[in-house]
């Protein structure tokens, strides 16, 4: 099973450091480890290596015996390479066979979730009818693909069903795809930002009594750094008002604290921010209004500010 907690333990710190290290062929053996918190940190590391040879390893893997093996393939699958995912039409239909074929319900759901990563709208028909399958991880893994397909109707419409599913978590995810399916711009700016993958966070201040959080980035284009669209070095400001529910764990984070994925969601008719951090620690809040404004040398938003009331 995927290893989905937020890495917050003393383990997990200690794994997450070390993969670091590793040569990519190293982790190539490591990938089928039989610890789920060991491959899952080798899938990660793999992702942004976004190497030729760990890429084959895995669409090799998808073909596994072990249904773990196969489940870790398809996770690596599905952010290989982020942000450009330059697999992207190499993995799609192995995915999409997993997504429908695979007897294990913990594959399915993770091919599915994959597919959502990768955008993939050649496969909207698979992920229609993985809304319908009989398990319901995978009919939550369905309703966030879909919903990241944006407001075709065939997907308002498959979406509109699962808000009324029996089972509370796959409407919970239903309401988080519809939320995507409105292209808001927050939920659009994460997204495009890879989800705020490698960015430092220069300081982070929480005033409880004025309920409001103020975090600066060091980049906002740091998931880009070394790639060729990076455009340059960007410092923002997240600033956080109304905020109603606030937890953050940082007790075993790093000096520097680096965002591992950064979104922003609807859940139960609650805006609510969630990071977290790499390889230790997370962030959630439930606020009214979030500000993001990118900086230059003119001053806060002189390039370019976001904003969600």
């Amino acid at each position: 099973m995927i290893d989905d907690e937020v890495p917050n333990s003393t383990v997990r710190l200690l794994v997450f450091e070390a993969i670091r290290s590793y040569p990519s062929d190293a982790l190539l053996l490591m990938l089928d480890d039989e610890d789920t918190i060991v491959r899952m940190a080798v899938a990660r590391e793999l992702q942004v290596r976004g190497e030729k040879k760990a890429f084959d390893h895995a669409l090799l893997r998808c073909d596994d015996l072990r249904d773990f093996v196969r489940e870790i393939a398809a996770f690596t699958l599905g952010q290989f390479g982020t942000p450009t995912y330059p697999f992207r039409s190499e993995s799609i239909p192995k995915l999409a066979e997993l997504a429908v074929h695979d007897p294990s319900f913990e594959v399915r759901a993770t091919a599915v979730a994959s597919l959502g990563h990768l955008h993939a709208e050649e496969s909207m028909q698979v992920l229609l009818e993985s809304a319908n399958d009989p398990e319901a991880d995978v009919r939550a893994m369905a309703a966030v693909s879909l919903g990241r397909l944006g407001p075709l109707p065939e997907v308002v419409e498959t979406l509109d069903k699962l808000l009324s599913d029996p089972d509370s978590e796959v409407r919970e995810w239903a309401q988080l795809g519809v939320e995507l399916t409105e292209d808001d711009d927050l939920v659009a700016y994460f997204d495009r930002k890879g989800g705020l993958h490698d960015c430092v966070i220069e300081s982070l201040v929480w005033q409880p009594m004025q309920r409001r959080v103020e975090i600066r980035i060091e980049d906002i284009n740091a998931n880009s750094l070394g790639l060729p669209e990076y455009v340059g070095l960007v410092p923002c400001v997240i600033e956080i008002s109304g905020i109603n529910d606030f937890t953050l764990d940082i007790s075993n984070a790093d000096d520097r604290l680096r965002v591992y994925e950064a979104s922003v969601s609807a859940v139960a008719e609650k805006k609510v921010l969630k990071i977290a951090f790499s390889p230790s620690g997370s962030l959630e809040a439930s606020f009214a209004v979030l500000t993001l404004s990118e900086l230059d040398e003119s001053g806060p938003g002189a390039q370019a500010a976001v904003g969600d009331r």
